[in-house]
Parts: C-alpha cells; sequence; structure tokens
C-alpha cells in the first residue's frame, strides 16, 4: 500500500519537478518498511533524449524502519528491457469505458507536457513577476525580514547624497534579545538598482539569511543601501566610484555608535567601491577589523559570457539607442522590451540545469551576467528575484563594463585606482576572499589575483581565500544551504 505523486514542485529546488513514491513495506519475516522513492525532472534533459529516460527511469531511494531509523539508501536504474516487461504487468481493475479510458488519456497528456515543459525549456511558457511568497510560516517571515531590526537611518555622504543604512540589533534564536558580544558588521550588496523590496542580506525567503545567522550569534548587524538603490534622479547619474562614499558615511556612522571597529562583509560592487575608497585614501584601513569579498574586490576578470557581451559598452549604448538609460528587472508592455524578454530565453548559459523561464532571471543574467547555480535556490527565492532586484541605470553598467574591460578598479575618468603607493594603504588589513567555483560573473581568477598579489606585497598573515564548490555569484549570499556552507567562514 502506497502513494505516488507525479511532477510536483519541489519548494527545495528553482528548476525542478519531481515524482515521489511513498510505500510500507512488508518482509517475509512480518517486519515494516518505509520505502520512500524519488525523480527529480529538471532543466538538464533539455534537448536529450538520453537525460529524460535517465530522469524518468532513475529513482533515490530510501528505507526506513518502522520507528523512522534511516537503514538504506541507494539509486534503482530501470533499463528498456526491464521497463518493458513491467509495462506488459499492466491491467485494469476495473472494465475499460469510455470515462477510464478518457482519464488515463488526460493523465498521460499532461504527465508529457509536464516533461516536455523541462525538454523545450527555452520555449516553455515565461514565468513572469509573480506576487511575494515565503518558504517559512509568516511569523517566522517577519521574524526573518526584519530579524532584530532597530530603525533606519538616513546618512549624508561627503557630497551631499542620502543613503539608507539599517541597523539589525543580536536575536537568540529563541527570539529574546542577546548580548552584544562581536563586533559590528556592516554589509555592503551589489548593484540591486533603485527601489528594492527586499535587503539582499535578509531574504525573507531563506529559512536563515545571512542577517539572521549574524544577529543570533551576538553581532549588531547594518546594511547599506548605496546611492544606486535610494533617489532616481542621484541613481541614474551614479557610479561605482561614488558609492565609495556612502561607504564612508556608513563606516563613520557605525565608529561614531560603536566601541569596536565594525567589520565589513561585502558583495560584486559593494566590494569593489569599497577596495576604490581604500585604494584612493577616502576609506581609511585603520577603521576597519577585517573584510570578507565575495566574488571580487580590485582585479575585475569577466567569466566567459561577460567577457564577450562586456569587452565594449557597445551593447549598452545600443539599449540606450532603442529604450533609454534605464534597464528594468520586469519588462514592460512595450514592444522592445516583449522582443527582449522572447530573446533572453536563448541566454546561453555554460550549464543545462540554469535553464528556466523566469523572465526577471533571464534579465539579471542579461544585466549582470548569470548570478545563481539554479540547484543552491529555492523554488520561492528564484520565483521571487524581481522583488530584490529592480531597474538599474545603464551610467552604473557603463562603469562595470569599463573596469571589466580593463581587469581593475578604475575612478569616474578611468585612471587605475591599483597603483604601488594606493596599495600600501591595505598592508594589515584582514581579508577572507570568498568566491564560487561556477561563478559565471566574475571569473574566481578575480580573487586569486587579489590575494596572490597582497600575499606577495604583505606576506602571508592576514589573508585567506575561500572558493564555494559548485557555488555561483550570489547564491553565497541567498543559495538554500549557504548558512552551512559559506557564512560559517564569515565568523572564523
Amino acid at each position: 500500500m502506497g502513494k505516488v505523486e507525479f511532477l510536483t514542485q519541489q519548494k527545495e529546488a528553482a528548476e525542478a519537478k519531481i515524482i515521489s513514491y511513498n510505500l510500507q513495506l512488508i518482509s517475509v519475516e512480518g517486519t515494516q518498511y518505509h520505502f520512500r522513492g524519488q525523480k527529480t525532472i529538471d532543466s538538464s534533459i533539455f534537448l536529450s533524449v538520453r537525460r529524460t529516460w535517465q530522469a524518468t527511469t532513475t529513482v533515490s531511494i530510501t528505507i526506513s524502519a518502522a520507528n523512522g531509523l534511516k537503514i538504506g539508501r541507494g539509486v534503482m536504474k530501470i533499463s528498456w528491457t526491464r521497463f518493458q516487461r513491467q509495462m506488459k504487468t499492466f491491467s485494469c481493475t476495473t472494465n475499460l469505458n469510455m470515462g477510464t479510458f478518457l482519464a488515463l488519456l488526460a493523465f498521460l497528456l499532461s504527465f508529457a507536457y509536464q516533461v516536455l515543459i523541462f525538454f523545450f525549456r527555452p520555449f516553455a511558457p515565461a514565468q513572469t513577476a509573480r506576487p511575494s511568497k515565503t518558504l517559512v510560516s509568516s511569523n517566522e517571515s517577519d521574524q526573518n525580514m526584519k530579524a532584530g531590526r532597530s530603525r533606519n537611518y538616513t546618512l549624508e555622504t561627503r557630497d551631499g547624497v542620502k543613503v539608507q543604512l539599517e541597523r539589525y540589533d543580536g536575536m537568540s534564536p529563541g527570539l529574546g534579545r542577546s548580548k552584544i558580544e562581536g563586533p559590528p558588521v556592516l554589509f555592503l550588496p551589489g548593484v540591486t538598482g533603485v527601489g528594492a523590496k527586499h535587503n539582499l542580506f535578509a531574504l525573507p525567503y531563506l529559512r536563515c539569511n545571512m542577517v539572521k545567522y549574524f544577529t543570533e550569534r551576538g553581532y549588531r548587524c547594518y546594511a547599506l543601501t548605496p546611492r544606486w538603490g535610494c533617489e532616481e534622479s542621484v541613481a541614474k547619474r551614479s557610479t561605482v566610484y561614488d558609492c565609495r562614499l556612502d561607504v564612508v558615511a556608513a563606516l563613520d556612522f557605525i565608529n561614531a555608535l560603536e566601541s569596536q571597529k565594525p567589520y565589513v562583509v561585502a558583495h560584486c560592487q559593494g566590494s569593489v567601491c569599497l577596495g576604490m575608497g581604500l585604494l584612493d585614501g577616502t576609506i581609511r584601513s585603520d577603521r576597519i577589523l577585517g573584510i570578507s569579498a565575495n566574488s571580487v574586490f580590485i582585479h575585475q576578470t569577466f567569466a566567459y559570457w561577460n567577457s564577450l557581451k562586456g569587452r565594449t559598452t557597445a551593447l549598452i549604448n545600443i539599449y540606450e539607442m532603442l529604450s533609454g538609460n534605464f534597464f528594468p528587472m520586469v519588462g514592460d508592455n512595450k514592444l522592445f522590451q516583449r522582443v527582449l524578454d522572447a530573446l533572453l530565453r536563448f541566454y546561453p548559459v555554460s550549464r543545462r540545469r540554469d535553464l528556466c523561464a523566469s523572465t526577471a532571471c533571464h534579465r539579471t543574467s542579461f544585466g549582470f551576467g548569470l548570478l545563481c547555480n539554479h540547484e543552491n535556490l529555492n523554488a520561492h527565492t528564484h520565483d521571487n528575484i524581481h522583488h530584490f532586484f529592480a531597474g538599474t541605470h545603464t551610467n552604473l553598467l557603463k562603469h562595470v563594463v569599463r573596469m571589466g574591460a580593463r581587469g581593475w578598479c578604475l575612478s569616474n575618468d578611468l585612471q587605475p585606482l591599483l597603483t604601488p603607493p594606493n596599495l600600501q594603504r591595505l598592508k594589515s588589513l584582514p581579508i577572507l576572499f570568498i568566491s564560487g567555483t561556477d561563478n559565471e560573473v566574475f571569473d574566481p581568477e578575480s580573487t586569486l589575483r587579489d590575494y596572490e598579489m597582497l600575499r606577495r606585497q604583505f606576506g602571508e598573515q592576514h589573508y585567506r581565500r575561500f572558493l564555494v564548490e559548485g557555488y555561483g555569484h550570489l547564491d553565497p549570499i541567498v543559495g538554500k544551504d549557504a548558512a552551512s556552507d559559506v557564512y560559517s567562514w564569515e565568523t572564523r
């Protein structure tokens, strides 16, 4: 006796459906066991008959005793010969009538359609923006989003721009206020655009986001929203270099408020603008306890597909001529944006598993490069990309492309910031470099070059590098298992 569920959405996977088998077994000795089997159908079967056959005939199984103790695990594969033999064992338990025949036909057509959606993935119906969902209960989701948030601050930078800084106080796992023991932590995001609904480090779609992880361990956290995500009028003329002034404002504020210097966790262009400020002396290294730099810092080596489209700003210039200087993450009904969404279905990826139907995911890939290994995202994070990535102005993207084409940090007038005198300003500043091995935005060589350069210049004592196996660009922060795979490295 048992239950079979066909092609249900897997909450723990961004792009997959499963066939699950739950059966009660009785051995010849009369001992009861529970059999659980699972087949996974995902984008890896794209245009491959062999992979489709393997996906639909390979079952991962777990056998448990009646008390729940797992006693066996394995993989069961069905050959073509055995499949034919199985088909011959099927028979109707009732008389076959028109109603039964139509029901069987409907099931077979539905099954074939669901499999063909993955087989012809780029041609599948597009997944447009959906209402926000959370993976956890509404109560826990609220706690995840707030994670002990105390208040928001509006800071004014040296050039008169106002930016936002959120503070999150430490919370114990029991949700009571905990003693603040560790140093304050400042989070610097990558380019998420103007008006993003959720902070990248405090997403409500994860059981444990980065802010929650740190606050539960007694750290007070601060998350900066640089000028590229605040005022529209400021964002459209901003560059990554300008944003180093936002980091200065945040560091000055935290150092005035806290008794300990802050540790900085920086991602992508947040890490780049931090590096720029340190190199040109705008940011003093003695005001920082240490840095975790995710994906990139000073040297910038584009991954393969980004290196092709980012050789020049020509692609951005063409976009500006056709649709202006703003690139939205959710397309509108204008003809050009509809055509762009159709073309981006075929945006090249290195692995079949990363093919998907999300228009927001396609747009982030076009704008920045493929952000995540889809296997590391849960379904709700992937479905809600448009809630933590908003539209971005092309002036900022041009600056990113020019730096990537040259290979290092550049000022607004495109002068290199990496000079021997500037590099001396980083002496004795501890830095942890983190790169996903599958990063398709910045090649892991980016952090390797920084790591080797600083070790040659200042010795090995203050520098470490961590390669996260099977992770991409953003999933070290928003991955479903990032808390256990990555976050612990930040607190060591």
